[in-house]
């Protein structure tokens, strides 16, 4: 999709490109960095295979930059090889009731979802699942700079479920802007995975009612100053809580003390 694009809907498509493709010029939905798009509408397809499933680009960090008024709900993305979701700046009205999910076969051993400068207004009901791939090393998950440009409000990632089996990676890695994370179930089955990864810089984020649960270490936090935690659940077969600043507790006392 090329040039502007301003108050395009797609609804219940089917859009397939080649499921063991292996080569990064591969895209299943491409919009390329350049001429912003307003009022985007991308609702229950179904997109399937490619290097990339959905790439969707503004421009920059500057005022005018970003992509706006975007909605991307009730999709279904599989068979991605590299990255199912790249998002590159955007004001993402929604992002919500998504379904994201690995390769079976010719599989990569990285999955990645990418949201670089990208403000998550409301990213609700989400599920992610890599069960599918036996070969997964690494699973990334990121939010980069989610409300650090281009909005003065809070964003909104509540009510998702995310499954990873990747030995190492991030089930959720969120730095910089100001996010709510809320109200999520997130497991992680790798000894070096971190279920959720977490540091307060560029605003407050909110770490609250969360299920999380790892294989080793539930929750690592970075920048803790400009990090709030209340009533989440943790639970590892490590027995660890979590790290600060580098530090792994046992238990929520030696936490709260640090």
């Amino acid at each position: 999709m090329m040039g502007k694009c301003d108050n395009v809907e797609f609804y219940h498509c089917k859009i397939q490109l080649s499921s063991t493709a292996t080569t990064s010029g591969t895209y299943a939905f491409y919009k390329p960095q350049g001429v912003t798009c307003d009022n985007f509408r991308f609702i229950g397809n179904v997109v399937n295979g490619g290097y990339y499933g959905f790439y969707f680009y503004g421009q920059g960090t500057n005022v005018g930059e970003y992509n706006t008024n975007v909605r991307i709900d009730s999709n279904q993305f599989a068979n991605a090889y590299y990255y199912p979701i790249y998002f590159y700046y955007n004001d993402l009205v929604s992002f919500s009731y998504n379904t994201i999910t690995s390769r079976t076969t010719n599989a990569a051993t990285s999955f990645y979802t990418y949201s670089y400068y990208t403000n998550h207004n409301y990213t609700v009901g989400n599920k992610w699942n890599t069960t599918n791939s036996s070969t997964l090393n690494n699973f990334y998950n990121y939010l980069y700079y989610s409300h650090a440009y281009n909005y003065t409000g809070e964003g909104y990632f509540a009510n998702n479920e995310i499954i990873s089996t990747a030995n190492t990676g991030y089930a959720l890695y969120s730095y910089g802007g100001k996010m709510n994370i809320l109200h999520n179930s997130i497991y992680s089955t790798g000894f070096s995975a971190r279920t959720l990864s977490v540091q307060g810089y560029m605003g407050k984020v909110k770490v609250k009612n969360n299920q999380l649960i790892a294989e080793n270490l539930p929750v690592d936090a970075y920048q803790i100053s400009g990090l709030e935690f209340d009533h989440n659940n943790y639970y590892s077969n490590s027995g660890l809580l979590g790290a600060l600043e580098n530090t792994a507790y046992l238990n929520m006392n030696d936490w709260m003390a640090a």
